[in-house]
């Protein structure tokens, strides 16, 4: 009689040990499927601004805004590159404490200072760049610039 019980009790863990890891699951893929619709709603809003923005100023900022949702975005820039001149600009800024580095380096050009750093070498090798603290230590202590 004991045996039963014990048996009864133990198969009751195991579906319980069971719906706990189904839970943990669903509750997993319901953040996955929440941040799938948040990102789809941001490039949709992004995509109105881009048919409804009266001029690129107003398009970056509503591009800015839309990323703040998703992503830590308050030191932000959007670079643009010439084709035919090779020139890079920065026709978007937002810093929290920095000033446009137009203005902060006025006696360099901006094109030639952002082809040193980060930008240029996304720019040059069509590659993303992740950066972490220790990888723009490294940059920095080879003399290249962050920008």
């Amino acid at each position: 009689m004991f045996k039963d019980e014990d048996e009864t009790s133990q198969l009751r863990k195991n579906e319980v040990d069971c719906l706990r890891k189904r839970v943990i699951r669903l509750k997993k893929l319901a953040h996955k499927y929440k941040h799938a619709e948040i990102i789809q709603n941001a490039l949709l809003e992004i995509s109105n601004i881009a048919t409804h923005a009266a001029s690129l100023e107003e398009f970056y900022i509503g591009v800015h805004r839309h990323l703040k949702q998703l992503i830590p975005a308050d030191n932000f820039f959007i670079s643009t590159l010439d084709i035919s001149t090779g020139e890079l600009a920065i026709p978007f800024f937002a810093d929290e404490k920095d000033a446009h580095p137009a203005e902060l380096y006025p006696e360099q050009s901006l094109s030639t200072l952002l082809q040193q750093g980060l930008t240029g070498y996304v720019a040059r090798t069509g590659k993303r760049c992740y950066v972490t603290m220790i990888k723009s230590m490294r940059w920095l202590l080879r003399g290249k610039s962050l920008i």
